[in-house]
């Protein structure tokens, strides 16, 4: 970058949308293949700088587990974790898109006037994934091997000088060709060149966007993200932290201004899209992605904690059928279960939550678990420093006489993100189990909780789900997780 991201960051405006007439929103999505957050940071930036100058972004946002093209960009433009799109390797065997489809569909289905680019040179993208997907208007594609990146801006430009899209998709793909070449790192001269090349060709598209007779009147949203990361040895595919850590950014006039700490995932990128164009997600579309990024205001009195109650997504009859939890960081073992899917589980009716769903978090198939979101609450600073109450609370269990746990874990973090206290609820022992169910049957759930004041100076919240096994797969249970801010007495 040409800045440090520190300084970048630092620098940025922190004041609100403009008023006046409400401008028509549009969102231009822009993918980048195998681009490595490191690496980009350390790579000579300006436009992708300034987009982070007017927006906000985060290098710790996720992929599935499978970081290969294929699942990624599914898991990118369906806005579906792999389990739901199907696609787990590039030759997209067992791909689910009449399912779950490319969000341009869904957009058509919400809106049926909104006009679509789609302009890509990996040509399985265009191929598998729009696939026969008749809600493209502005349709271009053209194999990257053949200077395809070049095509891709130049497409591009045509599109948003001569057309008017709600909504732009433009891929690039020679950033992931140089990280196999040169390796996937800030110490590749290669790999940093080829991030400074498709930051010019980005600068050009978005120069046509500004460039557009209508631009004053419209509200442009910038999204910027990748399918995985990679590693110095050239390669990705492996469920590690250096393929699955990706960059987003979110920018405009709508987006948050900063460093975005909130959980971010790879399926969020629908939602953020059709959030800013106005259109709510309908349920049955079974997204797993939610909205980050845009701006928005803490709220006291409401539960803070995304899909703490494992509702958001889909529950399994087993450990077998575990993926990505909708708003965590999920990137071990844990999963969603439901009650009474299968012999041995929870009951619907086994002790616990009287107002519940169907579905409990559950440690999984291995030794332990844990998943983490981050919750930013900066926009709440005065209030905060004021004085803010939590009220935190949870079901935890465990199944038989197995002495599995679950807990969870709240760090107040300050700007710097220093933890300022925390607390923890949660460990139902199986001797409190039998106690209070019996020998014959112990499995269920008991309520935790906690309550005090919001330490002055936190500007973030951490929430960690853990569990633990005693024997066999990790049958620490939770559900109905919530933390609600109140004011202070």
């Amino acid at each position: 970058m040409t800045r440090t991201l520190a300084a970048v960051l630092a620098a940025l405006c922190l004041a609100g949308p403009a008023t006046g007439d409400d401008p028509e929103p549009k969102v231009l999505i822009i993918g980048i293949d195998g681009l490595r957050a490191p690496a980009f940071e350390a790579a000579d930036t300006p436009n992708l700088d300034a987009l982070i100058a007017d927006g906000c972004y985060t290098d710790q946002a996720h992929t599935g587990v499978v970081t290969v093209s294929g699942p990624g960009w599914s898991s990118f433009l369906c806005g579906v974790w792999m389990d739901r799109h199907g696609v787990t390797d590039n030759t997209f065997k067992g791909a689910r898109f009449e399912e779950y489809p490319h969000f341009f569909k869904r957009l058509r289905e919400a809106r049926p006037g909104v006009f679509t680019a789609h302009i890509v040179d990996w040509l399985p993208i265009d191929e598998q994934i729009l696939g026969s997907n008749a809600d493209s208007d502005f349709r271009f594609t053209h194999d990257y091997s053949d200077n395809g990146d070049e095509r891709m801006v130049n497409a591009a430009v045509d599109a948003l000088t001569n057309y008017d899209p709600g909504v732009t998709f433009v891929y690039f793909a020679d950033v992931d060709a140089a990280g196999h070449k040169n390796g996937f790192h800030r110490t590749a001269p290669g790999y940093l060149k080829a991030i400074h090349k498709v930051d010019a060709q980005v600068g050009r598209v978005l120069d046509a966007m500004r460039a557009r007779a209508t631009y004053a009147d419209e509200d442009w949203l910038v999204i910027v993200s990748t399918d995985h990361g990679g590693t110095i040895d050239g390669s990705h595919g492996r469920n590690e932290d250096n393929h699955r850590k990706i960059p987003l950014i979110v920018s405009g006039r709508a987006a948050h201004k900063g460093r975005l700490y909130t959980t971010a995932n790879q399926v969020d990128i629908p939602a953020i899209a059709m959030a800013h164009l106005g259109i709510a997600v309908d349920p049955e579309w079974g997204l797993d992605g939610r909205v980050v990024g845009l701006a928005s205001a803490t709220e006291l009195g409401v539960n803070l904690i995304f899909n703490g109650d494992a509702e958001y997504g889909r529950g399994y009859s087993d450990t077998e059928g575990n993926a990505g939890v909708p708003g965590w960081t999920d990137t071990g073992p844990m999963t969603v279960l439901v009650y009474g899917g299968s012999e041995g589980l929870p009951a619907r009716d086994a002790p616990g939550a009287q107002e519940r769903g169907d579905n409990f978090f559950c440690g999984g198939k291995g030794k332990g678990s844990a998943n983490m979101q981050v919750i930013d609450i900066a926009d709440a600073a005065d209030r905060i420093d004021r004085g803010v109450g939590y009220e935190l609370s949870g079901w935890f269990g465990g199944y038989a006489d197995q002495r599995d746990l679950a807990w969870l874990t709240v760090r107040f973090l300050g700007d710097n993100g220093g933890e300022l206290g925390r607390t923890m609820i949660g460990e139902v022992t199986v001797q409190e189990r039998i106690a209070r169910f019996g020998e014959e049957d112990p499995t269920g759930f008991l309520r935790r909780s906690a309550s005090g004041r919001v330490p002055p100076g936190t500007r973030r919240i951490e929430v960690t789900l853990t569990a633990e096994t005693g024997s066999g797969m990790c049958d620490g249970y939770a559900d109905n997780l919530a933390l609600v801010l109140t004011p202070a007495r």
